[in-house]
């Protein structure tokens, strides 16, 4: 009877350990999945733009080549929900800015010297703030269609005044690249007004720098550069925050 008894407990053991999970609860990750998403309380994404710097310099002086201008940012996201109408968020982002001056008989900005090329290079650590009116009620867990208006501030990081100029064959080379740091004509800090036209994860954008970048000086006396960034971003959601 000992034999029999210990055999079915056992048994008992074996077939307890191994039995198969058929429901299992995850309350914290059923909350997450409640509480975020394109259409509920929170979403969370990172993005990526690219733009062109453009617009009438304050003078001809300070004229840019639109063309080769350009602006790329990559960053993170946030955005809380209030109504199926309205959300306010805010945006973090690193960017990069390369006006290409150019070199035409007006030319002040950096000097009277024409070059082959020249061009001033800056990394600003930017936070954006933004309200959301979505353009349609019912559209599921998606964003829809949307229009953000903004504002933001940024802190110069990094800045380089870059020009590239050619040289005598016969010293070895074709090219000469010069750059200037420490630049004292620039304002470390800017702000400024966007304006971002959504497509779920698509956005086109218009940003207008308000501030001036340019410090007034006697002996830099250099005029502001194009003030405006247009492009366009893309949004990459984060786990909880993907469409439904």
């Amino acid at each position: 009877m000992k034999k029999i008894i210990s055999i079915a407990f056992l048994f008992f053991i074996h077939a307890a350990q191994s039995q198969n999970v058929i429901i299992k609860q995850d309350v914290e990750n059923d909350f997450e999945e409640q509480e975020y998403g394109p259409n509920k309380k929170y979403y969370n994404a990172t993005f990526t733009s690219f733009g062109l710097l453009f617009g009438a310099p304050d003078s001809t002086g300070s004229a840019v080549n639109w063309a080769k201008s350009f602006y790329y940012e990559t960053g993170a996201r946030h955005k809380h929900q209030f109504s199926p109408l309205f959300a306010m968020g805010h945006d973090f982002n690193l960017n990069f800015k390369s006006y290409s001056i150019k070199q035409n008989d007006e030319k002040t900005f950096g000097g009277i010297s024409h070059h082959k090329s020249e061009r001033l290079l800056k990394v600003d650590a930017n936070f954006l703030i933004y309200t959301r009116f979505n353009l349609k009620k019912k559209r599921g867990n998606q964003l829809g269609r949307y229009i953000d208006l903004a504002g933001y501030v940024e802190y110069q990081l990094f800045a380089r005044h870059m020009t590239k100029d050619k040289i005598d064959a016969q010293l070895g080379g074709s090219m000469v690249k010069s750059y200037y740091r420490d630049l004292p004509y620039l304002n470390k800090w800017n702000y400024g007004a966007t304006v971002r036209l959504g497509f779920r994860h698509m956005l086109l954008f218009c940003q207008y720098r308000i501030s001036d970048m340019i410090k007034p000086s006697t002996q830099f006396p250099y005029q502001e550069l194009p003030r405006f960034c247009a492009g366009i971003c893309f949004d990459v959601p984060t786990e909880f925050s993907r469409d439904r």
